[in-house]
């Protein structure tokens, strides 16, 4: 256990904080699972969510072919429609601060739509949130509230009127996809442990508790060990739209960064600014 630095999270976890436990734990050949916290998604588990290695790789098999060099091509076109837009909407605010985190979710959301339903939610254009994008950050707040009780979501949604959102939440997806599938047909274009290492200890970055982004770009001396810097998660658990994702990341970045000066609002500091990051992807967590 010392090997890599365990301590007891809780009577059934283990935290453990050492590079060398990155390629053992989220590596290929590993012999870890997901632990019971993912089935909090159940009744429908996601691809991120399943558990069972044979299931997750059969379905990864189906989602890889949307995200190989061809449907890739593709999508470039239909994300720099929604640059575009987030650039018209930075134009119209150039006299006055603007909440960009805001703006880039409506972004991603916007692209989400596009490729998942053959059209926006129009965030960008409308400046409001879509009820899939409502539905979702409030369903994962629920989550950081309540994950240490994993019984309590399986419960909900098979209880008549606790499960009256969940319900209308599925309702509403399957009517989306009724929808594409009418319109184009198919097409291309549709835990056990915890690893704390990206960002702040001292064991992999230099200074790991500042905020220093110029350590992904201009001074790599900050990085000890660039391998367990996992963002997009490791192994057969990898993030499957790893490569549209950073398509949106290259395409917002440069359309941003070479039409404008960008710094902290007016009261705004770089501390706020990293003290304020909420992460809801897969636990919620602050």
């Amino acid at each position: 256990m010392n090997a890599y630095s365990c301590h007891a999270k809780g009577p059934t976890q283990l935290s453990i904080a050492n590079p060398a436990a990155v390629s053992v734990i989220y590596g290929s050949h590993s012999k870890t699972s997901k632990g019971p916290w993912y089935s909090i998604t159940e009744l429908r588990a996601s691809l991120h969510t399943a558990r069972d290695k044979q299931e997750h790789k059969v379905r990864q098999k189906v989602w890889d072919k949307a995200f190989k060099a061809s449907p890739l091509k593709d999508y470039k076109h239909r994300v720099s429609r929604y640059s575009h837009q987030l650039i018209y909407v930075i134009q119209q605010n150039l006299d006055r601060p603007i909440d960009m985190a805001k703006w880039f979710n409506y972004f991603a959301f916007d692209v989400m739509g596009d490729l998942a339903f053959g059209k926006s939610f129009n965030m960008l254009i409308d400046d409001k949130d879509s009820y899939f994008e409502s539905q979702l950050h409030g369903d994962m707040k629920m989550v950081d509230l309540f994950s240490h009780l994993t019984w309590l979501f399986p419960f909900v949604k098979r209880t008549p009127f606790l499960n009256k959102d969940y319900l209308k939440f599925w309702q509403w997806l399957e009517d989306q996809v009724t929808e594409r599938v009418q319109r184009y047909g198919f097409s291309a274009s549709l835990k056990t442990f915890n690893v704390d290492l990206e960002g702040k200890d001292e064991q992999v970055f230099v200074r790991g508790e500042e905020f220093l982004p110029e350590r992904w770009t201009t001074a790599p001396e900050l990085i000890k060990d660039p391998s367990v810097f996992i963002a997009f998660g490791g192994g057969i658990y990898a993030c499957v739209g790893k490569q549209l994702a950073l398509m949106e990341l290259r395409q917002v970045v440069a359309e941003v960064l070479v039409r404008y000066e960008v710094s902290f609002a007016p009261g705004q500091t770089a501390d706020a600014f990293q003290n304020d990051i909420n992460c809801e992807s897969t636990e919620g967590t602050r």
